[in-house]
């Protein structure tokens, strides 16, 4: 792994860190032992900038490409963002409506099925299938959602395996072109 540059990060499967590399695990780092990284990173990630800086904490993330484009909100180096898990309440739901038909004859059965949304035999009760005589008008006002009030949050992880991000130490310092 000598042929890399300053700063270069790499997935590693490993261990062992091999020699003049780091995990990216947002440990503190003395800037008079690696000036060359200092200069290059800065303190994008942490650090006082006067004695130390941090290297980027990739424990858990999964990066992506800095900057901007069309239709893209920008992203500035070194930003975080994300969440592992989300709580969804109704300002994150779109407003929407569900049809549901009723019916006035009476149920067949006294077990709902898939179809159904509730039946008794021999009941006026509401079912979401075939409508075998006339829709019956339902008040909005009476419909509401079952569940639990409070939202719960849930995870908003893709499925992943675990590796090291590992950042080069020392090696070629990259020349602006």
């Amino acid at each position: 792994m000598s042929d890399c540059f300053i700063g270069e990060i790499r997935l590693w499967s490993g261990v062992r860190i091999p020699a003049n590399w780091a995990l990216c695990n947002g440990q503190a780092m003395p800037i008079n032992q690696y000036e060359a990284l200092f200069a290059l990173i800065g303190t994008t990630y942490g650090g006082t900038g006067t004695t130390d800086f941090q290297l980027p904490d990739l424990r858990g993330m999964l990066p992506i490409g800095q900057g901007g484009g069309p239709g893209l909100t920008p992203r500035v180096l070194g930003q975080t963002l994300g969440a592992a898990t989300v709580t969804l309440d109704a300002s994150a739901t779109p407003a929407h409506s569900h049809v549901m038909q009723a019916s006035t004859a009476a149920a067949s059965t006294g077990t709902p099925a898939a179809s159904l949304v509730l039946a008794a035999p021999e009941t006026n009760l509401y079912n979401n299938g075939s409508v075998t005589t006339s829709v019956i008008a339902l008040n909005d006002a009476a419909i509401t959602p079952w569940g639990p009030a409070a939202a719960a949050p849930h995870n908003n992880m893709m499925p992943s395996t675990s590796l090291n991000y590992i950042i080069a130490l020392n090696g070629m310092y990259p020349v602006q072109p």
